[in-house]
């Protein structure tokens, strides 16, 4: 795959028509031609001579010495290594692009369009496109400078979109000769993001033997006040005051927090890193509302996740992850199941999504669905469920969830009439088998 199909195939992730792929004898030729190495011509037997009666004595044999090697004959060919940026998790045959993918491709192109791939995309089919890129093994662009790191520009995408656990797969096979601040930076924002707060603070300090900007500064801190060590976050806390317009308000809010000092709530958020949405859940501090309109894919995927918020705020945060591919439907089921409703609500989950469909009421008949015991029973409320869907223009969101509940009915002649419905949510969720 030349230069050209990498640089369309970024476009189309950014919503850009696809461009024709190059001339496919310009791609790099992986595979040399095998010498052919010249068989011996088959000996043919000479005939044996007849048995005397007397014994004969064969010859001694000649000893001959071993010819001298020539420099000539030996030939040597240093295998081609690849830049450490150029893992992936992807092989050609695991089904990632082509080792040579970036082939004709100029950094400096690569480097500009790659950022302004959407995070955000209904398509699942673009959604796959855009992470098989990113994830793929393949050859860096031409003219990457030593100093710029592809494995951070790749992953920094990943984590906009949501793809947490493929980032920090990709970053856990990066090379160790690779490593400066920007990879140990993404690394810890890519475990903050994970909610595993125990790694990224031994990840911050040791980065903190090295690197002493703003942002190890506030991470220290924060580690620090988790630990216990209220303290030295304080002192560090009003160190950086002083440069507070270069920090996220929500920082000193959090430290205080933490150390006992509550205040009425989270300031607005200007442009949160994963640090400060850990901080914010380590708090107990809640996002503002506005930041599920229009907050970025990964912090509403935080948001869905975490405890500390409204279920309100969480159901709508997480239909919108789900939406963009950053939460699966299982995720999104799990969250459903763990909605406390009430008697009344439980006994008549249709009637109360016919009259307001929302995420709660969503939640609610899946809920009920997955209570029912008689296969029978089940099929009719999936199916009721996914109908209004339809009507209501939230398809997606009441079958993803829904796939895991479907596959478990087992196929049966009086479920004939279940069986097209279920098999579209089935084909949908990728069970294809089933």
């Amino acid at each position: 795959m030349t230069g050209s199909l990498a640089n369309s195939l970024v476009l189309v992730c950014l919503g850009a028509a696809w461009l024709a792929p190059g001339d496919a004898a310009a791609q790099l030729q992986l595979n040399r031609p095998t010498p052919q190495i010249e068989k011996a011509a088959p000996a043919v037997a000479e005939p044996a001579p007849a048995e005397s009666s007397s014994a004969t004595t064969s010859p001694p044999f000649e000893t001959v010495a071993p010819r001298p090697l020539e420099e000539s004959d030996i030939v040597v060919d240093r295998l081609g290594s690849l830049d450490p940026d150029a893992n992936g998790l992807l092989s050609e045959g695991q089904g990632g692009f082509s080792l040579n993918f970036w082939q004709g491709s100029e950094w400096a192109l690569v480097s500009t369009l790659m950022p302004r791939m959407p995070a955000e995309s209904s398509s699942a089919v673009i959604r796959s496109l855009a992470e098989r890129l990113l994830i793929s093994r393949a050859a860096v662009p031409a003219n990457k400078p030593v100093s710029a790191s592809f494995i951070v520009l790749r992953v920094d995408r990943l984590l906009a979109m949501g793809r947490i656990r493929p980032a920090l797969d990709l970053l856990r096979i990066t090379s160790d000769e690779r490593r400066d601040e920007n990879l140990a930076r993404t690394r810890s924002e890519a475990l903050f993001f994970d909610d595993n707060n125990a790694r990224a603070c031994t990840a911050v300090q040791n980065a903190r033997v090295q690197y002493t900007g703003l942002y190890w500064l506030q991470a220290q801190a924060f580690c620090l006040a988790i630990s216990g060590d209220h303290t030295r976050a304080a002192l560090i806390s009003d160190l950086i005051r002083e440069r507070d317009h270069e920090i996220e308000p929500v920082f000193f809010t959090a430290i205080d927090a933490l150390a006992g000092a509550r205040k009425d709530g989270a300031p607005a958020l200007v442009a949160p890193m994963a640090l400060h949405l850990a901080m914010m859940r380590a708090a107990k501090l809640r996002v503002p509302t506005e930041v599920v309109q229009d907050g970025p894919i990964s912090v509403l995927r935080t948001v869905a996740l975490s405890g500390n918020e409204a279920l309100d705020v969480r159901l709508i945060a997480a239909e919108k992850a789900f939406r963009a591919g950053a939460l699966t439907g299982e995720q999104i089921l799990e969250l459903y199941l763990g909605i406390p409703f009430s008697r009344e609500e439980l006994n008549a989950p249709i009637s109360a999504a016919e009259e307001n469909w929302g995420p709660r009421t969503r939640a609610l008949i899946l809920r009920s669905a997955a209570s029912q015991t008689v296969p029978l029973a089940r099929a009719e409320v999936l199916r009721r469920a996914w109908q209004i869907g339809r009507e209501r223009g939230s398809y997606a969101e009441i079958a993803g969830p829904s796939v895991s509940l479907a596959a478990e009915l087992t196929p049966a002649l009086e479920l004939n009439w279940f069986a097209v419905d279920a098999a579209r949510v089935l084909f949908a969720g990728g069970r294809i088998d089933e």
